[in-house]
């Protein structure tokens, strides 16, 4: 049954004998519950997916800046020791991030 079949009946019974019973509040109760939580997940999915978008959009706004940067200061981002340094500290930064 699915949430307008469960309220249809429960209509029809108050209309034949003007009263619920307890299965009936029970079966509505759990589809209300059932309803919220599959609210909260797509919520919850949205957001996380929002999330995700901003820390990608940061990260390739980031890697611009600091090619920009690299560049201002006469140095070649392709360089390997350029690369060297940059892996290294980015690593730390990492590191640091997941204590």
């Amino acid at each position: 049954m699915n949430a307008d079949q469960v309220l249809r009946s429960l209509q029809q019974r108050v209309e034949l004998s003007g009263e619920l019973r307890a299965h009936d509040l029970e079966a509505l109760r759990t589809w209300m519950e059932l309803v919220s939580r599959l609210s909260k997940a797509v919520l919850d999915a949205k957001v996380d997916e929002r999330r995700m978008r901003l820390s990608e959009q940061t990260a390739a706004e980031f890697v611009v800046a600091m090619k920009a940067v690299l560049v201002a200061l006469g140095h070649d981002p392709s360089h390997p020791a350029v690369l060297r340094v940059v892996s290294t500290q980015l690593r730390a930064l990492d590191a640091g991030a997941g204590a």
